[in-house]
C-alpha cells in the first residue's frame, strides 16, 4: 500500500480511539474536589401544548357528564309504571319552559311566553293531554299536567 492510504486508515483508526476514549472515560466528581459546587439549574419544561388541551377537554367532558347526571337525577313522579322524571312541572322555569309555551302556541294555545310553569301552562298543557287516557297509552309514564322528558325530547325541544 501506498504511504497515502496508510496515513488516511492509521488517522481514521486514531479518530476512532479517541472518540471512543471521550465517550467512555470517567467524568470526574466535582462535588468531592470542591465543597462549594452546585449544579446547574435546570429550567422547567414549557408545558405541552397537547396535554394542556386534553386537561381543558377532560374538564369539559366531565362537566357536561354531571350535568347530564343532574338531569337524570331529578324528583320522580310516584306510581308511574317506570319511573321517569317530570320535566317540567309547576315551579319550573326557564328556557326550557319558554320553548314548551312557545310549542302550545303554535299547537292552539294562547298564553303568554314568560318562562314560567304556571297555572295557565299547566292548564294549556292538560288540554294538550286530552283525552288523558289515549295520551297515557302513548307516553305510560306521564302525569297529567306534566311533561316528561321523552315527550319534551320529541315535540318540544326544537323550539329551543
Amino acid at each position: 500500500m501506498d504511504k497515502k492510504k496508510l496515513l488516511i486508515i492509521g488517522g481514521g483508526v486514531t479518530a476512532g480511539v479517541v472518540l471512543l476514549y471521550l465517550l467512555f472515560r470517567k467524568k470526574p466528581d466535582n462535588s468531592a474536589q470542591n465543597p462549594d459546587w452546585t449544579p446547574a439549574p435546570q429550567q422547567p419544561e414549557p408545558p405541552n401544548p397537547w396535554k394542556v388541551l386534553l386537561t381543558e377537554v377532560g374538564a369539559i367532558l366531565k362537566t357536561r357528564r354531571e350535568e347530564k347526571e343532574a338531569d337524570n337525577n331529578l324528583p320522580t313522579a310516584a306510581g308511574a309504571a317506570v319511573e321517569q322524571p317530570s320535566y317540567l312541572k309547576i315551579g319550573s322555569k326557564g328556557y326550557k319552559v319558554t320553548a314548551l309555551q312557545k310549542w302550545l302556541n303554535q299547537s292552539g294555545a294562547s298564553i303568554p311566553v314568560d318562562g314560567d310553569f304556571g297555572p295557565i301552562t299547566r292548564d294549556a298543557v292538560i288540554a294538550e293531554q286530552q283525552p288523558f287516557s289515549t295520551f297515557q297509552i302513548m307516553y305510560p309514564n306521564s302525569i297529567e299536567g306534566h311533561v316528561s322528558k321523552t315527550f319534551y325530547d320529541l315535540f318540544v325541544k326544537s323550539f329551543e
